[in-house]
């Protein structure tokens, strides 16, 4: 399928242009990947109406680097950002999903977090 080919030729293009190296945790399981950094910004409405903006980091990774097949809520991802070792969980607000794929066909997987340390 030429479309897919295409998406899976632009995920690499973007990991091997745009990518550094970071380190994804589950439980005592570290794994090496390559991500690059995005971020989203969601917005969320109290019971009073009050609306909340909260903004992620985003790690966009080839699904075919994933460690595990989904991410699952409480993993880390450690970045070294200016020469300082960050901690970020995977986590989004309320009723927003913890991953999105960034094309039909899963060819990347965009992370929600929030540093944490």
């Amino acid at each position: 399928d030429l479309l897919k080919a295409g998406a899976e030729r632009l995920a690499d293009l973007l990991k091997s242009s745009a990518g550094s190296s970071v380190t994804y945790k589950r439980g005592g399981t570290n794994s090496t990947i390559v991500a690059t950094i995005g971020k989203s910004v969601f917005e969320t409405q109290d019971a009073t109406g009050v609306v909340e903006a909260w903004e992620s980091r985003d790690f966009i990774v080839k699904t075919a680097d994933m460690p595990y097949s989904e991410p699952q809520r409480g993993d880390t991802i450690t970045e070294t950002v200016a020469g300082t070792s960050c901690i970020f969980e995977v986590m989004s607000p309320s009723n927003s999903p913890l991953f999105s794929y960034g094309d039909a066909f899963g060819s990347t997987v965009r992370i929600h977090t929030k540093r944490v340390n």
